[in-house]
């Protein structure tokens, strides 16, 4: 009987030990890990649900313009410069462009129908101000990614389409 208290003991005595120096270990690591999140830069985020509302509107489009320039490199095979290595017909390519350019300028529509929501938000005061630079500040730097991308796809027809120079 006496053994077996013994024996006990020395186990709860050692699953103690154990579980301290764990501890301890989790304390220094966890203090490590808040040194490291204080020197990272601080990303602003919305706020109030409205603006919430018109960032996740905004966080959509962003994904719908990358899949549409990942269908365009994917088509026109554009190489590691950003130069399209398919060659294509005028007629093949212009239908393409037309195609690309359209959907382009679908969510360049949907980014002008987002802005309006957010003066007529702003306008009524339902959304704070932090938000709205926040989100004013979203809405053009996907605006000019948009335009970026559609003067892009004109180069990259323009590429496909280019006769190779004979001798």
């Amino acid at each position: 009987m006496k053994k077996l208290v013994v024996s006990v003991a020395a186990a709860a005595l050692t699953l103690n030990v154990a579980t301290f120096a764990n501890a301890q270990e989790v304390k220094q690591d966890t203090k490590k890990e808040t040194v490291k999140k204080e020197t990272t830069k601080k990303v602003k985020t919305v706020k109030t649900k409205t603006g919430k509302a018109i960032d996740k509107k905004l966080v959509n489009i962003d994904k719908d313009v990358q899949k549409i320039e990942k269908s365009i490199d994917a088509y026109f095979k554009v190489n590691q410069e950003g130069e399209a290595t398919k060659k294509v017909s005028k007629t093949v390519a212009n239908k393409k462009y037309k195609s690309f350019k359209g959907q382009l300028k679908a969510e360049a529509n949907e980014l002008n129908a987002v802005k309006k929501q957010l003066t007529l938000l702003n306008k009524k005061k339902k959304i704070n101000e932090a938000d709205y630079t926040l989100l004013v500040a979203k809405h053009a730097a996907l605006n000019t990614k948009v335009q970026a991308d559609i003067a892009n796809l004109k180069e990259l027809v323009a590429q496909a389409t280019a006769k190779p120079a004979t001798k």
